[in-house]
């Protein structure tokens, strides 16, 4: 009984820590990906045609 609870307990710390390990990874990823997209998504500026009447 006591084993079986140790080993539950192992496992629910393995469960945490890998969840712990994706969001980080997930992160530095986020992290990694957004600065390209945001140099990339510059706003653009457009000047609007001026139509002048004839």
């Amino acid at each position: 009984m006591h084993q079986h609870f140790l080993s539950a307990r192992s496992a629910v710390l393995l469960a945490v820590l890998l969840a712990l390990l994706a969001a980080l990874a997930w992160l530095f990823i986020l992290l990694g990906l957004l600065p390209p997209l945001a140099a990339h998504s510059k706003p653009q500026v457009h000047a609007a045609p001026i139509f002048m009447p004839q």
